[in-house]
Parts: C-alpha cells; sequence; structure tokens
C-alpha cells in the first residue's frame, strides 16, 4: 500500500511540472522562433507544447481556437506535399490553402464562403473564411490568413461553432490578425 501510494504521488507531481497550458495574461507575444509577433487575446489559454508555433483557445479547442503558424517553404502545404513560393500571388496562395484544408479533412464537405485580398502587416495576402460542418450537422467557421515572403509561410487561422461562438469570439481573432508584426531577426 505505501509503494502505491508513493507511486502515486510521484506521478501527480510529475503531471503538476508539465503543465501545458498557460493563461494569456500579457497580450504582446513573439513567435517562438522570432520570426514575428502578435497581440494575443487575453484571458485565453494558450497550449504550449514544444511546437513553432501558437495555439490558442477560450472554451476548449472544439468550441474556438486561434492557431499561428510559420512553416518552411518547402513543407508550406504538407498533405498537398508542395511548397511556397515568395513569388506567389495571394490569390495563387488561396487556392493552395483551400486544397491544403480539403486534403487534410477529406471526411468533410469544406464550402468556401470568401475569398478575398488581405494584408497581415502591410504586405498583400488572402482572407479565407470556410465552412463546414461535423457528423452531427453542427456548422463550423474557419477564417484564414495567409501570407508568403522568404522567411516562410505564414497563416493565421480561426476555427469555431457558427452558431454562437464564431460570432462572439472573431472580433478577438481579427484584433490579433491587425497586431500581427513580421520581424526582422530569426
Amino acid at each position: 500500500m505505501k509503494i502505491h501510494r508513493i507511486i502515486v504521488l510521484t506521478l501527480l507531481a510529475i503531471l503538476a511540472g508539465c503543465s501545458v497550458w498557460q493563461r494569456v495574461d500579457r497580450a504582446h507575444t513573439e513567435a517562438p522562433d522570432h520570426s514575428y509577433s502578435v497581440e494575443l487575446p487575453l484571458g485565453w489559454m494558450r497550449f504550449a507544447p514544444d511546437s513553432d508555433g501558437i495555439d490558442l483557445t477560450r472554451d476548449g479547442f472544439g468550441l474556438n481556437r486561434i492557431e499561428i503558424n510559420r512553416r518552411a517553404l518547402d513543407k508550406a502545404f504538407p498533405y498537398l506535399k508542395k511548397g511556397a513560393d515568395p513569388a506567389m500571388l495571394p490569390s495563387e496562395l488561396a487556392e493552395m490553402q483551400i486544397a491544403e484544408a480539403k486534403s487534410a479533412e477529406r471526411e468533410l464537405l469544406i464550402t468556401v464562403k470568401d475569398n478575398a485580398p488581405a494584408l497581415l502587416d502591410g504586405k498583400a495576402a488572402y482572407r479565407l473564411h470556410l465552412m463546414h460542418k461535423n457528423d452531427r450537422g453542427l456548422a463550423f467557421d474557419r477564417v484564414i490568413y495567409g501570407l508568403v515572403t522568404s522567411k516562410g509561410y505564414f497563416t493565421l487561422s480561426f476555427t469555431a461553432p457558427a452558431l454562437h461562438y464564431s460570432a462572439r469570439d472573431l472580433p478577438a481573432f481579427e484584433k490579433a490578425v491587425d497586431s500581427f508584426k513580421l520581424t526582422s531577426r530569426q
């Protein structure tokens, strides 16, 4: 019995030290690889494993999620097994991103609600608004901004159920998008 208690207490101590969730108490954040900075929504929870991107939620990943990533140019679209080129037009990147989303989520019917030009840090980018339904019929909105530079392919995405969470949390995402700045160091 004593050995069992020691093992349980040791496991609990190890798990307590391995917290992968961090509350966002400071808005200004720099990417793990120092390629960009962004103002994150306060009070959201950041999932912080060893990763190159930023992954946030307010109420759980199934209800709202913000992801910010930088991929190497040659690995920009892993499901398509294609790269990106800094000379690509934002509209070309958007079409590749749509194909990537459809390849990644083959079992879902993804609908493009909007595909428009946008600006990220004053540079030409795209803004996609995609929609899909889960197996129970719940509609999800996904908004993706994308930009390619010589330093990589940057995406900022927001996913939430269209019913309530999308309308409530989309402004926080758009505010983060507006604050996105590429850094000169890396």
